[in-house]
């Protein structure tokens, strides 16, 4: 017999239907303006190319599992967490750049899944972990992650080298083999990278409903297989070289490796998931004393299907939820962020680049004329150069001057710009339209006894990313100090030494960087990297010894206020 009770609470529930599709609508809203250009550059990068099947698997997993219709935020945790979204959606507005609203959009995810149940009754707020995978890192330690990841598996192609009978070297991240040299990088480009494996990880752990704070053992797991993936994909690709002279390093041959490789390492993860499944599950059909041991409680409290727990906090958030009258004030509040967010990401992409956060000053370290490249070269011919000033070509830096010289059939470009309080690490700036292949310090060979100055500078070479004429790029790049001191470079990639460095110092000391771009159609030798290397140390000697000798045309300005850096490129 339906009662008047019963009548009144189903009417109940169908007018808190849509309550719950309102409240998470209005948080998505003010993200979306920062996380649309944010996933745009996102796919520049290889190793995050495989976000848009993790947010299209995502969306299909809670669309099968999240039960309706869906609830508000749950509990005092939940609602934390929406504030804490909303206050990084908010200081995005205020700094300018996407990096807080992604982070709040990943909260807020969070705090959706940890809001709904499962239709089954179980928390589904393992779902959230494959999103955060996507929110890159500060200081490019995405890029110090994967270097480390290839150098670990290079020692261990090594060896399987070495017990093959393959002649080899190994320095860094380059290959040395007896007729070629292959970078690390280049093999291990693609789809196959520590973030595809992490992602595959955290789906399988939400697929079999495992508990969330097992996700750093999944993580520790994904470091594992990654770096046997990418010792595998290595190994394939040197044996195939060396012994059928099948080029694999790049194209559908490469592409093909690579998904079988990580086809193989789901095969693992779901092996190690079932490892987990035979460990970690509820002690059943406990008699006796066992039944009120308090580890045999807590374990099961741990590993439970907390199905009961979902059920009866699903009930209790419904009854508070209802009775809340804040939900005009929420989305208000989401309104104006949206529309906050919507302007800064416009001002964000015209802008086209978001600021490194390095003071400059408009004080010239010096003033450099037209002939100081061209009377230190040997090997590069100057053609042209350019002056820039306040900021007239943004792409180039607030002060910078560039020549335009070529190197046999090569086109080479010469960037002194000032003035930074910090080393600015160029590479990270090329890797848009390039892939980075290899990083590191670079001296001057003992054979060059011309050079004052043998402070190493910071070389990195890259591949285009759509390469049509198999085109190669060479970065060298330094700094000097105002007194003429040349900087020593950071030893790894990415822009936390540089920053641990500089926060280590005592004063902030403005530098002068300046770097060297070539474009060349094929691999440059050894012998050819060594004269264009040259050159370039010949030219920081010139110009340190400018600057010691203070022979500026220009005098000094001291401005008003700092003003913010960026991280140049040249021509692309």
């Amino acid at each position: 017999m339906t009662t008047l009770e019963d009548i009144m609470a189903t009417h109940g529930q169908t007018n808190r239907k849509p309550l719950g599709y309102l409240y998470w609508l209005a948080l998505l809203l003010p993200f979306l303006p920062m996380l649309l250009p944010y996933l745009a550059s996102l796919w520049s990068l290889d190793y995050y190319r495989f976000f848009p099947i993790a947010l299209l698997t995502v969306a299909f997993l809670a669309w099968k599992r999240v039960a309706r219709p869906l609830e508000p935020p749950r509990g005092y945790f939940g609602w934390i967490l929406v504030g804490l979204a909303l206050a990084l959606a908010a200081s995005s507005i205020i700094v300018g750049t996407f990096a807080p609203a992604v982070i709040g959009f990943a909260i807020a995810i969070t705090g959706f899944f940890w809001s709904q149940s499962d239709r089954s009754g179980s928390s589904t707020f393992a779902l959230c972990l494959p999103v955060w995978v996507l929110v890159r890192p500060p200081f490019g330690l995405d890029e110090l992650l994967i270097v480390w990841l290839q150098r670990a598996s290079a020692r261990l192609m090594s060896v399987i080298l070495d017990f093959v009978a393959i002649p080899h070297g190994i320095r860094g991240n380059e290959l040395r083999l007896p007729d070629k040299e292959l970078f690390v990088a280049e093999l291990c480009s693609g789809i196959l990278s520590f973030y595809t494996i992490a992602f595959l990880a955290f789906i399988i752990m939400a697929l079999m409903r495992r508990k969330i704070f097992l996700a750093p053992v999944y993580l520790a797991i994904a470091v594992i297989v990654s770096v046997v993936a990418y010792t595998a994909k290595i190994s394939l690709i040197t044996m195939a070289d060396a012994w059928l002279q099948w080029d694999w390093t790049s194209g559908w041959a490469s592409s093909i490796l690579g998904y079988i490789i990580l086809l193989l390492c789901f095969g693992l993860l779901w092996s190690f998931d079932n490892l987990v499944a035979s460990f970690c599950h509820p002690v059943e059909g406990t008699h006796g004393a066992s039944e009120y041991n308090p580890l045999v409680k807590l374990w099961n409290l741990l590993f439970d299907d907390g199905k009961e727990a979902s059920l009866s906090q699903t009930t209790e958030t419904r009854q508070s939820n209802s009775r809340s009258n804040m939900r005009y004030v929420f989305l208000s509040l989401c309104l104006l962020l949206t529309l906050g967010t919507l302007f800064a990401s416009i001002s964000y992409v015209s802008a086209g680049t978001s600021s490194s956060g390095d003071d400059v000053s408009l004080q010239l370290i010096i003033d450099p004329s037209p002939q100081l490249i061209e009377d230190a070269t040997k090997h590069l011919t100057i053609e042209d150069h350019q002056r820039n000033r306040n900021n007239e070509n943004r792409k180039l830096g607030r002060n910078a001057d560039i020549w335009t010289c070529t190197f046999q059939d090569a086109t080479c470009q010469i960037l002194i710009s000032q003035t930074f309080s910090r080393w600015q690490e160029f590479s990270i700036s090329y890797q848009r339209d390039w892939r980075l292949l290899n990083r590191g310090r670079s001296s001057i060979p003992e054979d060059v006894t011309d050079i004052t100055d043998r402070t190493p500078i910071a070389m990195a070479r890259f591949r285009k990313r759509v390469d049509t004429a198999n085109s190669y790029g060479y970065l060298l790049y330094s700094a000097l100090t105002p007194d003429g001191v040349a900087v020593a470079p950071p030893q790894d990639l990415g822009r936390l030494t540089a920053y641990l460095d500089f926060r280590r110092s005592n004063q902030r000391e403005p530098l002068l960087m300046m770097q060297a771009w070539l474009i060349t159609e094929g691999r440059l030798s050894a012998a050819e990297i060594d004269e264009v290397r040259s050159d370039f140390f010949r030219i920081r000697d010139s110009l340190a010894s400018e600057v010691r000798s203070g022979a500026s045309s220009q005098q000094p300005r001291t401005p008003d206020v700092p003003v913010t850096g960026e991280s140049q490129g040249l021509d692309q």
